[in-house]
């Protein structure tokens, strides 16, 4: 996989048009960084191109009644481990923000969270009329003693053995 700077992403992509893209990030606090977000990804999406899906790990603890929105996404879609109130720097947590142009639902039942384990989100995002992919943005808490490897792989190969085995599905809609 190659590293690009902004200004060779930005030539990289310049005539990609109508691509579908995800782009994903450990933002490590999105309250704190939000805004320094914003900014970094207007700087990589331009006219022609613009990330289909954006995934974000370690969002942390969001406040209520916050409004985290990004011009042409939908509003965000988080699961964090405390959802009910605002905690500083709870950690852990992830997210996406899928371009308004796309049709989209959360797999609820394979979207797993066990706080200090496994965390995820899964999306299906409609791209044509019998078209889809899905989208699996999973973080790996590492928080001792509760962060277990082991038992990560273990649900992690669970979850893309039911995904493919979910007869719902396409094996081709599948992004892990």
């Amino acid at each position: 996989c190659a590293y690009y700077d902004t200004e060779q992403f930005q030539d990289k992509v310049r005539a990609i048009t109508n691509q579908f893209s995800i782009f994903s990030m450990n933002i490590r606090s999105l309250p704190n960084k939000f805004n320094e977000f914003k900014n970094y990804l207007s700087d990589l999406n331009n006219e022609n191109f613009k990330f289909s899906v954006i995934g974000l790990q370690e969002i942390w603890s969001i406040p209520l009644n916050s409004n985290f929105s990004i011009p042409g996404y939908s509003k965000i879609e988080y699961k964090v481990r405390e959802s009910k109130t605002y905690k500083n720097n709870t950690g852990g947590g992830v997210a996406f923000f899928i371009d308004s142009n796309f049709d989209y639902e959360i797999l609820e039942n394979f979207s797993i969270f066990i706080p200090h384990i496994f965390e995820a989100i899964v999306i299906r995002v409609k791209l044509s009329k019998n078209k889809y992919k899905v989208i699996a943005n999973i973080y790996r808490p590492n928080t001792a003693p509760l962060g277990n490897v082991s038992r990560f792989n273990d649900i992690l190969s669970e979850l893309i053995i039911n995904l493919k085995g979910d007869h719902n599905l396409k094996s081709d809609e599948l992004t892990i």
